[in-house]
């Protein structure tokens, strides 16, 4: 039998315990990423990396690294191509799609000047983190919440 607790502290402490062990229900981000991809009929497209959540899957970080940065790379490319031609094609267009790891570096490296276009002008939101090394390593929570 427990005892009730002894003060509103100890409350606070095992509601907060309880609160984090808890995991927020419902897709992740990158499953939420992936069908807006579809949603886009991104999927559609002949040259379809077949992405999918498991494709973001950090089990095996090294082995799916290259896996994930090239579905990055052309997913990235692909929302930039529907949301602003003219710049898609100026910016990032003689890198894609990459035939050797200097353009896909080149590739990434114009990938992340757009995104911080895109943070400068407001379109993406002011909570969102980005850095040059989030598009080289392609994972982690911030790195998810980006892609979403």
């Amino acid at each position: 039998m427990s005892r009730p607790p002894s003060s509103s502290s100890e409350v606070s402490r095992k509601q907060s315990r309880t609160a984090s062990s808890i995991r927020p229900s419902g897709p992740s981000n990158i499953a939420l990423f992936v069908t807006n991809l579809r949603l886009l009929d991104l999927d559609r497209k002949l040259d379809w990396p077949s992405i999918t959540p498991h494709t973001f899957s950090t089990y095996d970080a090294q082995q799916n690294q290259k896996s994930r940065i090239k579905c990055v790379e052309w997913a990235l490319f692909r929302l930039f191509e529907i949301w602003d031609l003219e710049t898609t094609r100026e910016k990032l267009q003689p890198f894609f799609p990459p035939l050797e790891p200097l353009q896909s570096l080149n590739l990434r490296a114009a990938l992340y000047r757009c995104l911080n276009e895109q943070k400068k002008d407001g379109t993406l939101g002011r909570d969102i983190v980005l850095r040059k090394t989030m598009l080289d390593e392609c994972k982690g929570e911030r790195f998810e919440e980006l892609m979403l």
